[in-house]
């Protein structure tokens, strides 16, 4: 029987919509994106970008560039936070429980050197036990649900993955997001979907696939033939962030998208932003939404050209992005 990514799952007591979710991505998965999304259609889960959990415990939401959110998100929406001590990570942990999210999510993926170098993200694998002592602090702190996203390892084998996802089911923990590449690769190399079923057939946890699907047919692929308990949707979502309406309500987008999503976002990070923060996110939103064209490396720079909101907007007008030639499937290999 065909698997369906538009049915139900629940996760502790409660039953999430659909089985396709919004990735954690530092300086993209925030308060706009999201809003954007849903402009769109919907996803099961959103997650928050990544916050320093050292950080957290005194992050004011109103001037927050990442600890930000609309009250109504609270529902289905997961707080990623990173670290390797467990005292902040249980603080960080009771506030985001405080605050109504949905559920709170360990980062041990991360593979950036300078979280590294904090003994943070990818780090905690290197030091299994010291990743379970991470775990099972917030785990015992909380009562939401708590998810754990992590790769590979540094090495290529499952070994250490294996062990941590059937050790993270023993200690309670609820979900596990898994990307299967080693630390570091980053994604200069094709995530192994193999590892993915392998992972899900030795644990009892549902398993969130993560990496390298860039169209709703890769999606629904991955997820039938890697028997996964629901697809993470990073780069594809900025680039396209109408791809969650495409799988689940069969959404057609026409050409005109193209001019209309970068301007809906400039409004919305005008409305959560001030202009310095709002100039940088549409930057590095862009860097991933022009991979939408055949000739983005010659787009891009021409289209956040200026160091204003309404010189970005221009650039719109004066390029009319749906008469660009658009790729089957952004080229966003490029920005590995």
């Amino acid at each position: 029987m065909t698997r369906n990514l538009n049915t139900p799952i629940r996760i502790q007591n409660t039953d999430i919509e659909n089985r396709l979710w919004l990735a954690p991505m530092v300086g993209l998965s925030h308060v706009a994106l999201r809003e954007l999304i849903r402009h769109y259609g919907f996803c099961g889960l959103f997650f928050t970008e990544m916050c320093s959990a050292k950080r957290l415990e005194s992050e004011n939401p109103l001037f927050s560039s990442v600890f930000r959110w609309q009250e109504h998100e609270l529902s289905r929406l997961v707080c990623q936070i990173a670290g390797d001590d467990p005292k902040h990570m249980i603080l960080a942990a009771k506030r985001i429980e405080r605050e109504g999210f949905f559920a709170v999510d360990i980062n041990m993926g991360c593979s950036v050197s300078h979280i590294v170098k904090q003994g943070a993200g990818a780090a905690l694998l290197k030091n299994p036990e010291n990743a379970l002592r991470v775990a099972k602090a917030v785990r015992d702190a909380v009562n939401i649900p708590v998810f754990i996203k992590f790769r590979v390892g540094w090495e290529s084998n499952l070994d250490t993955a294996l062990y941590l996802a059937q050790e993270f089911e023993k200690i309670g923990i609820d979900c596990l997001t898994f990307h299967p590449r080693i630390a570091p690769d980053r994604r200069t190399r094709p995530a192994k979907w193999e590892y993915v079923t392998e992972l899900q057939s030795k644990t009892n946890l549902p398993i969130a696939g993560n990496g390298d699907i860039f169209s709703p047919t890769a999606a629904k692929d991955f997820f039938e033939k890697s028997q996964c308990a629901a697809i993470s949707l990073g780069r594809i979502a900025v680039a396209r962030p109408w791809i969650f309406s495409q799988i689940i309500n069969d959404f057609s987008p026409e050409k005109n998208i193209y001019h209309d999503c970068p301007l809906l976002m400039l409004a919305l990070l005008e409305k959560y932003y001030d202009a310095p923060a709002a100039i940088k996110l549409y930057k590095k939103f862009m860097l991933y939404f022009s991979a939408n064209f055949r000739y983005n490396t010659f787009l891009r720079p021409k289209l956040v050209a200026g160091d204003s909101l309404d010189a970005f907007r221009e650039n719109l007008r004066a390029f009319n992005l749906p008469e660009q030639e658009i790729a089957p499937n952004p080229s966003l290999n490029i920005l590995c």
